[in-house]
């Protein structure tokens, strides 16, 4: 059973805040418009986890603020998916 969006948004909320991520709404709005409605993926309850990693990575490597971004979620689901579908 997947996730339904408001278990998603909580989630994600509840792991960013773990991780000392600054998330607002507004950016997992956009994850979800742009990166699952608009690639027609469906949302997974690992997702929120492996995707704040990729955030976390790639702010340590580019030295910012620990903050989930536009910019930063488009690289984590470029380098997220690329390698599961790559895998498959």
């Amino acid at each position: 059973l997947d996730p339904s969006e408001a278990q998603f948004r909580a989630i994600f909320m509840s792991l960013s805040a773990k991780m000392k991520l600054a998330c607002s709404g507004e950016v997992i709005d956009y994850l979800i418009e742009k990166h699952y409605k608009g690639a027609n993926r469906g949302l997974r309850f690992c997702h929120p986890r492996d995707l704040l990693r990729q955030i976390a990575n790639f702010c340590s490597f580019h030295e910012t603020r620990g903050e989930v971004t536009r910019e930063n979620v488009d690289a984590a689901v470029r380098n997220y998916f690329a390698a599961i579908a790559v895998a498959q």
